[in-house]
């Protein structure tokens, strides 16, 4: 009997880590997308005015006439990433803690236990150890992309 619960519990972690790569897919599809641009303007924004100009054309006409600094993120938009739906409610506890971060004086701070505690007790969530694992790559991946921004400009 301990073998078939070791099996099964195997199993769940191997569906939630798929499931998880999944969020973290979405996740830096929509960081990267909602990305503000030098003239204060989301990438996203940008994208939706291209493809309103060009929906008219064929998909192999569009990509000639979108701009060579957004190209690469074209697919990211026409063909978006979508969270998976079994993970829909993490996505929303990590914007959750995300909205409610504090700021270390050079931008924003890490998602911390201790926020995550605090959120914990203020909502009445008991999140299992794989949904805390989860938020806490979803903020690496956006602190990470904040780096990347950073870096670029």
């Amino acid at each position: 009997m301990a073998g078939q619960d070791h099996c099964r519990s195997g199993g769940r972690r191997r569906f939630f880590a798929s499931l998880v790569d999944d969020l973290l897919t979405f996740a830096r599809a929509e960081f990267v997308l909602s990305e503000e641009q030098k003239d204060g303007k989301t990438l996203r924004w940008h994208l939706e005015v291209a493809h309103g100009s060009i929906a008219h054309l064929s998909e192999s006409d569009q990509v000639q006439y979108i701009p060579q600094e957004i190209r690469s993120f074209w697919d990211m938009y026409v063909r978006p990433v979508t969270v998976p739906i079994e993970l829909e409610y993490l996505w929303h506890w990590f914007l959750d803690l995300h909205h409610s971060r504090g700021n270390n004086g050079m931008g924003p701070a890490v998602i911390t236990f201790q926020d995550m505690q605090a959120w914990m007790q203020v909502t009445g969530r008991k999140p299992e150890r794989f949904e805390l694992d989860a938020i806490r790559a979803l903020d690496r991946l956006y602190l990470e992309s904040l780096n990347v921004k950073n870096i670029s400009e």
